[in-house]
């Protein structure tokens, strides 16, 4: 999701934490009770929007920038989507009581709306995120562009702050391509942007440091979100503004602090360099496993986090193959110019 690729070095904690925040959205799209999932949902989409920003750098001219991601998040968004719009049309619509009186025009007209709402994309909700990423990384340029120096560009995000609250609050209509939730989704991306350009962040902090910090930071999270409603950031719903920022906050530095202590893990770095396709693919695979499980087999695997880790193990498994595939004979469709194996031997 928002794939960065390093024509040198990959930033290993990077790949780390992209893994953990995949296994997290993978998670939270299983049966797994509400607690769990109000906790997962009120931090794990900030989390790549950060991930994201802190890997952003200012070069070149904006036709390069845009061409790039043009490459990187436009093209696969289009090339996931028809497929899996296709795939909806001739098999899912079929067995599955969700689709049921849906037109087939409504998810294509969805396919350029790219909004999760009133199953504009049923095909493949979850691919709301890239379009979304694209707009928010678009506006960050030109911001970025324009104003100069951390303090000023921290002033910029505060605002947006003010401005992803009003909106949230009081826009009726769900803008295309997710430019609503940009508003809020960029104060994730430029706080990763500044953290990235300090002289001491995590990254140098002392190990002890660094688990103190999680713990406090677990903590505050599990209060805020708790204390807050559920999440819904594809549907820009934040429940109470500010709590959603401590616990977005507190869920990043947790999973940021942890991907860094772990720093390598070739589980988690080909989880998370392989983000995009596993986005785009895993919720069909979960859906197989549910077909598998509860229709076939008869087992009760509704709202327990037991069954929901199996089966985000399972839905990686099944998806392993493709990601070989497409990384070795299509790996042009993700805007990468070699193979991810090619890539992760650098």
């Amino acid at each position: 999701m928002g794939l960065k690729i390093m024509q040198n070095k990959r930033i290993e904690w990077i790949d780390v934490a992209k893994g953990i925040a995949m296994l997290l959205v993978i998670l939270g799209h299983t049966s797994i009770p509400n607690s769990n999932l109000k906790l997962i949902l009120s931090f794990h989409m900030p989390l790549f929007f950060f991930l994201s920003g802190y890997t952003f750098k200012l070069k070149g001219n904006f036709l390069t920038y845009l061409k790039k991601k043009i490459k990187s998040l436009l093209i696969p968004y289009f090339v996931f989507s028809v497929l899996t719009y296709i795939f909806w049309v001739v098999v899912e619509r079929r067995i599955m009581k969700n689709s049921i009186g849906i037109n087939i025009f409504k998810p294509m007209l969805g396919i350029f709306y790219a909004n999760n709402i009133h199953n504009y994309m049923i095909f493949d909700g979850v691919l709301w995120f890239i379009p979304c990423l694209f707009v928010t990384e678009m506006l960050f340029y030109f911001i970025s562009r324009f104003v100069r120096g951390k303090l000023g560009l921290l002033v910029v995000l505060l605002a947006f702050i003010f401005i992803g609250f009003i909106d949230s609050k009081y826009m009726v209509y769900m803008l295309p391509w997710g430019i609503d939730i940009a508003f809020t989704a960029i104060i994730f991306y430029g706080f990763g942007y500044i953290v990235n350009g300090l002289k001491y962040n995590f990254v140098n902090a002392k190990i002890l440091t660094k688990i103190i910090v999680a713990i406090i930071s677990s903590l505050l999270l599990i209060y805020t979100s708790e204390a807050n409603t559920v999440v819904y950031m594809y549907n820009n719903e934040y429940g109470k503004y500010f709590y959603f920022l401590i616990s977005a906050f507190s869920g990043i530095m947790v999973c940021v602090l942890l991907a860094n202590i772990i720093n390598k893990s070739t589980i988690l770095s080909y989880i998370g360099a392989n983000s995009f396709i596993i986005l785009a693919l895993h919720p069909k695979t979960l859906e197989l496993l549910k077909l598998i499980f509860n229709k076939i087999f008869k087992i009760n695997t509704n709202t327990s986090l037991l069954w929901g880790c199996i089966f985000t193990i399972f839905s990686l498994l099944i998806i392993m193959p493709f990601i070989y595939i497409i990384n070795k004979y299509f790996s042009f469709i993700l805007g990468k110019q070699k193979t991810m194996q090619q890539d992760l031997k650098q």
